[in-house]
């Protein structure tokens, strides 16, 4: 009973530190953009007239170059990124089928989590020739990318005998999410900060 508890514990304060370790790795990427515009070097030139001091004797002079660069940063604009859906192929077989047998588009697949899937055509499989589709989740977000031959259940078969498999992997799914961008306002701004008139 005291050992099952230590193991709890011990399981308890692991499962604590790698929460921890994941939450301050993803502090650690985040994505940032900003906007930076230079004057181009411009060269200065300035005449002066010398002349002597009270002795007027010779007065040494020598040529100074300068050159003069202004920077003005600014920051990109923060825009909301639209979710997308997960996408790919599965592969439609039917053996033993005596004749052929039609998918149509619009066909519900499924991975055994019930994630859901939509083909995009109607396709006719055969008892020796099988059928590749296009397929798109049936919702937005990264919860819809799979795992190759993950993809294995046909809501209502036209025939008890076909099948279905995703030969690779169904990718593309992502979340809505936050990026900077730099848009045309942004250097606008930056470009009034430098030259204001």
């Amino acid at each position: 009973m005291v050992q099952n508890r230590t193991q709890l514990v011990t399981a308890i304060a692991l499962s604590v530190v790698v929460v921890l370790v994941a939450a301050l790795g993803s502090l650690i990427y985040v994505e940032t953009a900003s906007v930076k515009l230079s004057v181009p070097p411009q060269r200065l030139v300035v005449d002066v007239n010398l002349t002597g001091g009270q002795s007027g004797g010779d007065l040494k002079t020598q040529r100074i170059g300068a050159t003069v660069t202004e920077t003005q940063g600014g920051a990109a604009t923060t825009v909301e990124v639209p979710p997308t859906f997960a996408t790919g192929r599965v592969v439609f077989s039917c053996k033993p089928c005596s004749t052929g047998v039609t998918v149509d588009a619009g066909t519900l697949v499924t991975t055994s989590r019930t994630l859901g899937y939509a083909t995009q055509l109607t396709v006719v499989v055969t008892p020796t020739r099988s059928a590749a589709v296009a397929v798109r989740a049936t919702a937005t977000g990264a919860s819809w990318n799979t795992a190759a031959n993950t993809i294995t259940v046909i809501n209502n078969p036209p025939d008890s005998n076909l099948q279905v498999n995703n030969p690779s992997a169904i990718v593309g799914g992502a979340d809505v999410r936050s990026a900077q961008v730099i848009q045309q306002s942004d250097f606008d701004s930056v470009r009034t900060a430098l030259w204001p008139g």
